[in-house]
């Protein structure tokens, strides 16, 4: 949020969706956003009562659509009609399907340099270094996650200057085409045949 918030000092008609929860239950119907009547008929879990005063915040904030979980077939849905992936993530991500499923829907990236995401994304994400120490040694990441306070300066300025910028320059010539080595890649290497292929070759 404090993040979101900083970027919006620079574009004031700027919409977030928000796709996240503990809670695997959606009673939304067609999983339209939220609001905080249809929130509260959910029954929360310990770790998203843990977050409430959060969730109170994205039910409130004009700016936000939030949808908590949903099935990935309607989140790729909305990836298709979106301009970029804000993911200012502070745990160590692997091979992120929602990375690669943004990258082919013509979406930039902006996200954090750590676990696989540079892998991931074959260098074409626009990732910062955070700074932080991702290595937990339990479960306590849930209720101690990283703080806003705890991340690196230079990272909170170039993450919020990098989205403005490509949000602002979406539709130039420059900017599009490499939108298009993105959805390139995705097409000669990430789709299923690719990684069967690539499971037989190590069977073999």
């Amino acid at each position: 949020m404090p993040l979101f918030k900083k970027i919006l000092e620079h574009i004031t008609e700027l919409r977030i969706k928000i796709f996240s929860s503990y809670n695997i239950e959606n009673n939304n119907k067609n999983y339209e956003p939220y609001t905080k009547d249809s929130f509260n008929l959910l029954k929360l879990n310990n770790n998203d009562k843990y977050y409430s005063s959060l969730y109170d915040l994205l039910l409130t904030t004009n700016q936000i659509e939030y949808y908590g979980n949903v099935p990935q077939t309607i989140l790729f849905d909305h990836m298709k009609t979106s301009k970029l992936l804000f993911y200012p993530n502070t745990f160590g991500e692997t091979c992120c399907t929602s990375l690669l499923e943004a990258m082919a829907s013509r979406c930039f990236i902006v996200s954090s340099d750590i676990g696989a995401l540079k892998e991931t994304s074959n260098g074409m994400a626009f990732l910062y270094n955070p700074k932080i120490d991702i290595n937990y040694e339990d479960d306590t990441f849930i209720i101690n996650p990283i703080r806003y306070n705890q991340l690196d300066h230079d990272y909170v300025t170039n993450i919020v200057n990098k989205t403005v910028e490509l949000i602002n320059n979406y539709d130039k010539e420059s900017y599009q085409q490499h939108l298009e080595k993105q959805i390139d890649y995705i097409e000669n290497n990430c789709l299923w045949k690719h990684k069967a292929n690539s499971i037989n070759d190590l069977l073999l």
